[in-house]
């Protein structure tokens, strides 16, 4: 599907509006950075990005700029990292020589996004249910069971939040009631 750029619709609004009374969450990821926006000034409550990127690593329309980021890390969101080859490393479109790994592509992200926000904000969103396959994903990872092998390339404070407890958190205060 082509990009579509541009900000929310009158029902784009709507839905974002009965969204946030219902205690939805919101997932920006595919999102053009206008609708982003124009969403985050509305004020909803719970934003995340299930599988998104730095933008200012893989310059693409598809990840989110460090505003964004920011923002995002400021409602409690979590970015959850994209293992595709081709959105960690932008070289890789063309060349699929290049050798993407863990250590340093995936790492460079999540740091980057670290650098931006603490660790609080960086996951795993993985996409490897995406319609890639192996080939696509860093050299690493075979399986989803191979996910762990993230928290190697990651600083010892930031493993346990990184697989799993930064998404645990957001979940947790999206619940009804959450006191937190």
């Amino acid at each position: 599907m082509p990009y579509k750029p541009g900000g929310l619709t009158p029902d784009g609004f709507q839905l974002l509006e009965r969204m946030a009374e219902l205690g939805f969450s919101w997932d920006i990821s595919h999102l053009a950075e206008e609708g982003v926006q124009q969403g985050l000034e509305m004020g909803f409550p719970r934003v995340c990005a299930s599988h998104a990127n730095a933008r200012a690593l893989t310059p693409t329309i598809r990840h989110l700029s460090d505003d964004v980021i920011r923002a995002l890390a400021d409602k409690g969101g979590v970015i959850g990292l994209v293992l595709y080859n081709a959105f960690l490393e932008p070289r890789w479109r063309q060349d699929h020589a290049i050798p993407v790994t863990l250590e340093m592509h995936v790492r460079r992200h999540a740091e980057y996004i670290a650098g931006l926000t603490g660790w609080r904000a960086v996951g795993i969103g993985s996409d490897l249910d995406g319609g890639f396959g192996l080939e696509e994903c860093p050299q690493e990872i075979d399986t989803e069971a191979d996910l762990s092998k993230i928290a190697a390339v990651l600083p010892p404070e930031a493993r346990e939040p990184v697989l799993g407890g930064n998404w645990l958190t957001f979940l947790r205060m999206s619940l009804p009631g959450y006191q937190g």
